[in-house]
């Protein structure tokens, strides 16, 4: 999906997609970046990083400069070309949620 349709995959829409749990689906993320930096592949990753009672989505160009001030960090999205705007991320969670939401017989009538 990241290169045959240019999305931004995100862990959670692998989670609605192919109804995984949230950790599952952020090691497939992990593990598909891992897998085209072997194949020299550029991918463009943001990561979720977790404090105490809060969570910053972080682009991987930022991330050193915030990791250190985290409890854990995972990969959250990954995109094809490099993109430092939030919304990109906040628009393709939307969007996800939208499409799933649209699939409701009652609702689809509405659009």
């Amino acid at each position: 999906i990241v290169f045959d349709e240019n999305e931004v995959v995100t862990y959670r829409f692998l989670c609605k997609q192919w109804r995984l749990h949230a950790n599952v689906a952020k090691q497939l993320l992990k593990d598909f970046c891992v897998r085209q930096q072997l194949h020299q592949r550029k991918v463009f990753v943001w990561y979720a990083l977790f404090r105490s009672s809060s969570f910053v989505l972080v682009p991987e160009t930022k991330i050193e400069r915030y990791r250190n001030r985290a409890s854990s960090c995972h990969v959250y999205a990954v995109l094809q070309s490099r993109n430092e705007d939030p919304c990109v991320i906040y628009t393709a969670d939307l969007k996800n949620s939208l499409r799933g939401f649209y699939k409701m017989s009652a609702i689809e009538h509405l659009r």
